[in-house]
């Protein structure tokens, strides 16, 4: 009888990480780490959780013995650091704390390294974003997990302990925290900002898919050492994904149309209006080689995963 793999989760109580749990729990013996554990108690009697932050070594580090994969999703995120040491905290968390885990997975001889990355590491652009696009990170989050992903790659050259690092596209689903769900509670309170003509595209990623994602890595034959997947569900059109949340919902919000040249000009200098220049925003990014490589493809339509977190995102419909 094959031996249960055992998989480590960092930051397992955040949107991404309780969702990939959920998938998990009955396939592989899994190891929760996270400082908050409010959505993962449920699963306390069958997976090991710690409660305790990713720098505080000496309260998990003796957890990876026989640890297959970890999957590192533990993040400053969702925050801007506004001083130097709320800077600082931001690479201690992002870099420093990345570099602590792989360190202890080599020591323990841990066999795979997932690790979750962003694709805030490319600037915006109106040509196609693949993963030979040169990085170049415009926010403090993605020059974080950057510094993250270049420590990783240079240090598995060598190591048994084989790294793979994805660019998800922005997520939106249960318990989200970003752009979707300010959209949708925008059109829910009958008044949504309408940027120009709305055809500035998005790549968007559902988190079911990267839930399927992940678990197509970790039970690859091949460990992928060294490689760096985009991952996403799809690109839609700014208008198109307003459209989507109203025939979806059942909404008519009132759109107030904004010119492109204020979203550029104005509102990206002024920190309470910088969602909206964000919002303006192209960004396409290509899902191509994880098709081919890791055989992944978004299952999830847009309208498909709104349907589908409809629950979450607490619009009923008759």
């Amino acid at each position: 009888m094959e031996k249960i793999k055992k998989i480590l989760i960092t930051g397992a109580n955040g949107m991404i990480g309780s969702a990939i749990i959920r998938e998990l729990i009955n396939k592989y013996e899994l190891i929760l780490l996270a400082p908050r554990t409010h959505r993962i108690e449920e699963y306390a009697d069958r997976a090991t959780i710690i409660k305790s932050d990713l720098l505080e070594v000496n309260v998990w580090q003796g957890m990876l013995d026989n640890v297959y994969c970890v999957v590192h999703l533990a993040a400053a995120v969702h925050w801007m650091p506004m001083t130097i040491e709320e800077e600082r905290q931001f690479i201690k968390t992002n870099a420093e704390g990345t570099r602590i885990l792989y360190n202890a997975c080599i020591d323990h001889g841990v066999e795979r390294f997932l690790f979750f990355s962003t694709n805030d590491v490319y600037a915006v652009s109106d040509q196609l974003i693949t993963e030979r696009t040169a990085t170049d990170p415009q926010g403090f989050y993605g020059k974080s997990k950057l510094l993250a992903e270049q420590y990783l790659r240079k240090s598995s050259k060598g190591s048994k302990t084989a790294v793979c690092i994805f660019r998800p596209a922005s997520v939106y689903g249960q318990n989200d925290k970003g752009s979707m769900k300010s959209l949708i509670a925008f059109c829910r309170k009958g008044i949504v900002p309408m940027i120009g003509k709305g055809a500035n595209k998005k790549t968007l990623l559902y988190l079911k898919d990267i839930v399927q994602a992940t678990a197509r890595y970790i039970e690859s034959e091949n460990d992928l050492d060294g490689e760096v997947f985009n991952i996403s569900s799809g690109d839609y059109g700014y208008k198109e994904i307003i459209d989507s949340i109203c025939d979806c919902y059942g909404l008519n919000p009132l759109r107030v149309y904004i010119p492109t040249w204020f979203c550029k000009k104005v509102a990206s200098k002024v920190g309470p209006l910088k969602k909206l220049a964000v919002a303006g925003e192209i960004k396409i990014v290509s899902n191509d080689k994880a098709t081919k490589i890791l055989r992944y493809k978004g299952k999830y339509s847009l309208a498909d995963g709104l349907m589908d977190a409809k629950s979450y995102y607490g619009v009923n419909q008759e």
